[in-house]
């Protein structure tokens, strides 16, 4: 007989606790090339994190998360009331919410939901989902300016600030909080003749794969193949960790990133949603 007229519960789990933990890295297993936010941040440690689950008695039917920094809800799931049920329970229990990510199917409607109550878009949320499989025991072929790509170091987040800053145009006194979005044990830069000029970074290993995140080149730095070496040692580092694919995301109008991940064995797997996000009004 069908539930569906049962109440949808929102749950705050504890991600410390092993039991819970354990029961949420199983819900999201199949399905982590598209939920790689929630294991990468889970297993790597991530700091301010909270995370939610819509349940309908003891069945799970999505899950939800804010991020302190930046400032952000991941969705996932395939139940559309579950996903609208936690994206409004997030908004009130963190209203400060600057970004929404999470693959299509899910995002759409925590996204359009967050509408509804208050939140406007601040940028167009569009972009194309990549996927890449990284074969036990395949050498990936060495990129072009990959040698000069390293971890980054405590030194080098200033420097890494204004690449990243060229992606959002901000400028003015560089603040800690941007210093320490940077310093992730998992970013690489790439410095050429003693300046980092482009960089990306990941969440950290999930199950079986990653995700590239963050990446830039300063404007004047750009077309010369800078990107697509620091994520090939990105990828690199992480398959020596045990990766067995990646995955990343990019603006879908962005042709040139495409051509980049294209030419690294990136296929478009999907769309993905990252909603810039003005709170509501009160």
């Amino acid at each position: 007989m069908s539930r569906d007229h049962d109440p949808i519960v929102i749950q705050k789990l504890n991600h410390e606790d092993a039991g819970q933990r354990q029961r949420l890295l199983g819900y999201l297993e199949p399905h982590e090339p598209h939920a790689l936010f929630f294991t990468g941040n889970l297993l790597d440690g991530y700091p301010g994190q909270h995370i939610y689950v819509a349940r309908r008695d003891e069945s799970w039917l999505a899950v939800g998360a804010y991020y302190d920094i930046p400032r952000s809800v991941c969705v996932w799931g395939r139940y559309e009331p579950a996903l609208r049920a936690v994206a409004r329970h997030v908004a009130a229990a963190h209203p400060d919410i600057e970004y929404l990510n999470g693959i299509g199917y899910a995002a759409w409607p925590a996204y359009d939901e967050l509408q509804k109550i208050g939140y406007t878009p601040a940028s167009d949320p569009r972009q194309v989902f990549m996927e890449r499989e990284l074969p036990e025991g395949q050498v990936l072929p060495h990129q072009p300016h990959e040698e000069f790509a390293r971890v980054i170091q405590p030194q080098d987040a200033d420097a890494t600030v204004m690449v990243m800053r060229s992606l959002s145009g901000a400028s003015g006194r560089i603040t800690d909080e941007e210093r320490r979005r940077v310093q992730r044990p998992h970013r690489m830069v790439l410095e050429i003749d003693g300046r980092i000029v482009s960089t990306a970074s990941s969440n950290g290993m999930g199950l079986r794969g990653f995700q590239i995140l963050g990446v830039a080149t300063l404007p004047e730095a750009r077309r010369r193949g800078y990107a697509r070496a620091v994520c090939a040692a990105q990828m690199r580092r992480m398959q020596t960790m045990g990766a067995k694919y990646c995955v990343l995301f990019t603006n879908e109008t962005n042709t040139i990133a495409r051509g980049c991940y294209e030419g690294l064995g990136f296929r478009m797997t999907g769309d993905f949603c990252v909603g810039k996000l003005s709170g509501p009004v009160h």
